[in-house]
């Protein structure tokens, strides 16, 4: 028996390691055992992206909720993740949906993602729940009839109407769009032509394979969009990973920035141009930059713990204008309680559009007010034994120095955070779901920076060094 760990986000593996059509049957299983306790009348939505084999294995978890005897609806197109949490959060009566995606996973790899009712990330109660029912052989399927139902034109229509585009707001503007092969294709576009934009999208084709590229919103993947912008004299680039959950923007020079940078730009131009208010929330792993510009803005910020799962706690709490993880994904509450990266997209737009000041120009003013910071993060594999000392080891952890530098504050609310003085941090965790210790730092030098990088994996792998 295939063991598979189900989490709070799903499931996902490589489809030569697991993740084939047998898998996806158990673990749809699963769900539907652990639905049909609590919410056996409500609607099922069931979405896919463009990977090989998705819409099948879409049909087949839909075919499996049917089977015991929920109302399942299967997309009958692919479609981002966002337009179905969307879908879910908009109906009175769908109480959960089920997205077959790799994510910004290479193509090799499959996924199977759980939303709840409001079209966020379900418990870890749920999570557990579902991975202790998820049975030893893939269920005996029948014919059940699946209803099909498309859900990207009313999501569509909805962020049409939030920013007024028949007005051509964007008029003027010039905009790459990259979808990175994933099921926004055509749709960030058509929006923003709708607004006014001239536009020109690249891997907006279906490609097995995806020609090598991993639809991840980081370098090296965003090189084409980049050449692109530069070539075209465009004003942005707007980058979309595999199921549209996070995006990353590229300035007029064809330079991506940071998502730290964009977050901040975000969180004020909701705050000034908006008028609106409420609570900035981000991971611990987040850059400082971010708490800096919520106090700018005179916005109460909140660190929790790494994983959209506390951010939706803290949104699921109510007064949030922007929840954020340390990957670039951006949740606007007001919209949806889940990442949505056309959403995101639009709003970057819409700043540039008004006033016609270039990204770069907004990132050096912005850096002007809260500093300029390199953040970078590191992974360390190590074997499950080597993990489990050092997870065992960390809540024990109070080093002096580090990489000569002394830390002023320590927290182990997450694996451990040590701050310093100069408001340089560095942060190490092991993974929740991977054989590895991650490791991020941020600093004002790029060379201290580096060291504390270089000072974390160091010691992670056993090798001590300059840690005391």
């Amino acid at each position: 028996m295939r063991i598979i760990h189900f989490g709070v986000n799903g499931w996902r593996a490589r489809f030569d390691d697991g993740f084939d059509a047998e898998g996806v049957c158990r673990v749809a299983d699963a769900l539907a055992s652990r639905w049909a306790k609590t919410d056996a009348s409500a609607q099922f939505l069931v979405g896919y992206d463009l990977r090989l084999r998705s819409r099948e294995y879409a049909r087949t978890a839909a075919t499996v909720l049917a089977a015991h005897g929920l109302r399942a609806s299967l997309s009958s197109s692919a479609c981002p993740i966002s337009a179905l949490s969307w879908s879910v959060a908009q109906s009175r009566d769908c109480a959960g949906a089920v997205m077959i995606t790799g994510s910004d996973n290479p193509a090799e790899y499959g996924g199977l993602l759980v939303r709840g009712a409001d079209g966020g990330t379900v418990s870890e109660e749920f999570a557990s729940d579902v991975e202790r029912a998820i049975p030893s052989e893939s269920p005996i399927l029948g014919q059940e009839a699946i209803k099909e139902t498309e859900l990207t034109s009313e999501y569509l229509h909805a962020l049409a109407r939030r920013f007024a585009l028949d007005a051509k707001p964007f008029g003027g503007t010039r905009v790459v769009v990259d979808p990175m092969f994933g099921p926004t294709q055509g749709l960030l576009c058509g929006l923003l032509r709708q607004g006014g934009c001239e536009v020109l999208e690249i891997h907006g084709e279906h490609g097995e394979g995806f020609g090598g590229l991993h639809p991840k919103t980081t370098e090296p993947w965003v090189d084409e969009c980049e050449r692109q912008v530069r070539e075209s004299s465009a004003d942005l680039g707007i980058v979309l990973d595999g199921d549209g959950a996070r995006a990353g923007f590229i300035d007029h020079e064809g330079q991506l920035i940071s998502s730290a940078s964009c977050i901040c730009l975000i969180t004020e131009h909701l705050a000034r141009a908006h008028g609106m208010s409420g609570r900035v929330v981000a991971t611990l792993a987040s850059s400082a930059r971010i708490h800096r510009q919520a106090e700018r803005l005179g916005l109460d910020y909140m660190g929790v713990p790494v994983g959209f799962r506390r951010l939706h706690d803290e949104v699921l709490g109510g007064d949030v204008l922007v929840a954020c993880e340390e990957y670039g994904g951006c949740c606007i509450p007001d919209w949806l309680f889940e990442r949505d990266a056309l959403l995101e997209a639009l709003y970057m737009v819409e700043l540039l559009s008004s006033g016609k000041v270039p990204l770069r120009d907004r990132v050096a003013e912005l850096e002007s007010h809260v500093g300029k910071m390199y953040y970078a993060r590191r992974d360390v594999r190590l074997d499950a034994a080597r993990i489990q000392t050092f997870r065992n080891l960390l809540p024990g952890l109070n080093p002096q120095i580090i990489a000569g530098e002394r830390p002023c504050a320590t927290s182990h609310a997450d694996g451990m955070r040590l701050q310093f003085p100069d408001d340089s941090w560095l942060m190490v965790r092991p993974s929740r779901t991977q054989s590895l210790v991650r490791a991020y730092a941020e600093s004002g030098s790029s060379k201290k920076q580096n060291l504390l990088l270089d000072a974390a994996c160091s010691f992670a792998r056993g090798e001590g060094g300059s840690w005391e």
